[in-house]
């Protein structure tokens, strides 16, 4: 009976080698209930805790990672500004999280304050502080070991200068920060070396190039409602739709290439129930906030149609004396034609 069960083991022993480790990644989520912007509604919380919970089921060790931007970018942001997204993502859970220009975008002390209430773990391999350390003293990579694989994750942001700007936290160079982090890492233990990137196609494919070493980029949207999957020398880079609308389900073996599967979070896929619930709730009060009045035009919008209109000097004359005129014209247009037509 025993030397059954060591010819079992010996047959199994291939595939324990070859077990798959399984990533799940999503990007820009910049806010909680789904966009109804296409039939069906994309995106949304409930749908990702869906898709989350099946791959888990599928492997109880899946790495979920969030590639940025989940504060700032859209008028949700601007209401919220990323308050309930991550005790929201603490519940997924998501375990990763790199940086999007965006989440600075209300100020290193409103996001620092934010990254409190996250059980993820947050990482960037170029952002800094003004004494060169990373910003908020956070690791400029991550290493895990799972399975029979060792994993190493680098964090890049780009484009810093498009959001608030703080001496608390700036943008190494994109590459020099890669180099050093490869300089700092014994790489003969590391199996799969991923970079989860803030940049363009042009940087990332740049970024393969000199450093080959790189097995896998995981990076931000490129359009905002189709996924896209480049390859540089065979490495590929994977840009899931923006709005959280996609994701990225990844399998990673040692010397095979990965197997990448795009699941959409459209009408496909079921609502988590309990997810779905707080989502029309939060809705409910966005709505609400959006129907508050802010203001009372004094001029009917049509008057803007006007703008796009030239009238006679003959008509100026004879209406000038009208109240309306000025109001219809704003002030400079109606100057400009008191000048000429005098």
């Amino acid at each position: 009976m025993k030397s059954i069960y060591y010819i079992l083991l010996f047959l199994m022993f291939p595939l324990l080698g070859n077990a798959q480790v399984q990533l799940i990644y999503f990007t820009d989520a910049h806010q909680l209930y789904e966009l109804d912007d296409v039939v069906g509604g994309r995106g949304g919380v409930a749908r990702l805790k869906t898709v989350v919970d099946l791959a888990k089921k599928e492997n109880n060790q899946t790495i979920t990672i969030h590639g940025g931007d989940f504060v700032g970018g859209v008028l949700y942001g601007g209401i919220y500004k990323g308050e309930h997204m991550l005790p929201v993502f603490n519940q997924i859970p998501v375990d990763l999280f790199n940086f999007g220009q965006h989440e600075f975008d209300y100020g290193v002390d409103h996001l620092t304050k934010l990254m409190q209430s996250t059980n993820g773990q947050f990482f960037t391999s170029n952002l800094i502080n003004e004494n060169g350390r990373p910003f908020n003293e956070l690791p400029s990579y991550i290493i895990k070991k799972i399975k029979n694989q060792t994993l190493l994750f680098i964090g890049l942001t780009d484009q810093m200068e498009t959001t608030k700007k703080d001496a608390r936290v700036q943008q190494a160079d994109l590459f020099s920060s890669v180099e050093k982090v490869l300089k700092s890492v014994d790489l003969t233990s590391i199996d799969q070396i991923i970079a989860v990137t803030q940049m363009d196609l042009e940087k990332n494919k740049q970024l393969i190039h000199q450093f080959p070493q790189i097995n896998l980029v995981l990076t931000e949207e490129l359009e905002e409602y189709h996924t896209q999957i480049h390859y540089q020398n065979n490495v590929p880079i994977i840009a899931t739709a923006g709005n959280m609308s996609s994701v990225a389900k990844v399998n990673l073996s040692q010397n095979k290439n990965p197997i990448i599967e795009i699941i959409a979070l459209d009408s496909k896929v079921n609502y988590d129930r309990k997810f779905r619930e707080m989502e029309l709730k939060v809705k409910v009060r966005v709505d609400a906030i959006l129907q508050e009045n802010l203001a009372e035009l004094k001029v009917d919008l049509d008057a803007f149609e006007s703008l796009k209109k030239r009238i006679s000097c003959r008509e100026f004359n004879n209406r000038c004396n009208e109240k309306s005129l000025q109001n219809r014209f704003g002030y400079y247009r109606w100057f400009w034609y008191s000048q000429k037509c005098k």
